[in-house]
């Protein structure tokens, strides 16, 4: 068996490792920076402004927030009204607490 070897001196070894190396950091590069644009781009056709989106995204925070305020509020009126103890408050605001987590699962979904 015959070897045929090419013998490189140092000079175009290293120039061939640093294509190599750079070759690869491009490549690398362009895949990282790529699978990072993809994910800061929306496939939606929301073509909304941005104070728009802002708008609608605070709008459901407010809605949120008020879903988990106004049952606990209720119940307050309820216990004042039929002079219990803090029953109704606590039923109230422990429902608006599930209630604001449930809306918030569903809007991060």
């Amino acid at each position: 068996m015959v070897r045929v070897t090419r013998r490189l001196n140092t000079g175009q070894l290293g120039q061939a490792s640093k294509q190599w190396l750079g070759n690869r950091l491009w490549s690398a590069r362009a895949s990282r920076l790529g699978s990072f644009e993809n994910s800061l781009v929306s496939d939606s056709k929301d073509d909304r402004s941005a104070p728009v989106k802002a708008y609608a995204m605070a709008s459901e925070v407010i809605a949120v927030a008020g879903s988990m305020v106004i049952p606990g509020l209720l119940g307050l009126w309820l216990d004042r009204l039929l002079a219990t103890q803090a029953v109704f408050t606590i039923v109230g605001f422990g429902l608006g607490l599930i209630l604001g987590i449930w809306r918030l699962v569903n809007l991060s979904s």
